[in-house]
């Protein structure tokens, strides 16, 4: 077992997001939530819009080694 991060992604008090949204890196899971809460149009880029009742995080989950897991 290996200890990696799901991103949790919820749209209006609705979770949008599946079970296999897993990342092996806290920051890089980190990244995509804050670019999904703010509405970011790249890396380096500022916001276009706020994003309004939208949320995202990183959950810490346990899965067997050979998992895909976005990098």
């Amino acid at each position: 077992m290996m200890l990696v991060f799901l991103l949790i992604v919820i749209v209006d008090g609705e979770t949008v997001s599946t079970n296999d949204m897993l990342f092996e890196n806290i920051y890089r899971c980190n990244q995509f939530a804050k670019a999904i809460e703010v509405g970011e149009l790249g890396p380096n880029k500022q916001q276009y819009v706020w994003q309004e009742n939208i949320s995202a995080y990183c959950l810490p989950k346990t899965v067997r080694k050979d998992t895909f897991l976005f990098n």
